[in-house]
């Protein structure tokens, strides 16, 4: 009979329960750092401070603004529907908004 290779497979998660760790991004208004969390359910990181998620723009994917500077921007409407053109994304912020994710 032949034994049985056993040989560990490496996992690209590797933080707490074997998922990665919250990343630190720095805000590209105030310049402040702070941290994005992983999501489980998504198997990769939040999109909501993301602002290339809300925009949809390529030039904005890895421009990343803190809740401080989202509210800020949600404040200046014209300048906040200008940004983000889709309704569902213009919701979803309400939501965030509403419930203090923001």
């Amino acid at each position: 009979m032949k034994a049985k290779n056993k040989t560990k497979v490496k996992s690209k998660f590797n933080g707490y329960n074997g998922f990665p760790e919250p990343k630190e991004v720095i805000c590209s208004d105030c310049e402040k750092t702070f941290l994005v969390k992983f999501v489980i359910s998504r198997l990769a990181y939040s999109q909501k401070n993301n602002w290339g998620y809300w925009t949809k723009q390529e030039k904005d994917q890895e421009n990343y603004k803190c809740n401080q500077c989202l509210r800020q921007i949600y404040s200046d409407k014209f300048a906040y529907w200008q940004a983000v053109q889709s309704s569902k994304k213009r919701n979803l912020f309400r939501v965030y908004l509403a419930h203090n994710d923001i």
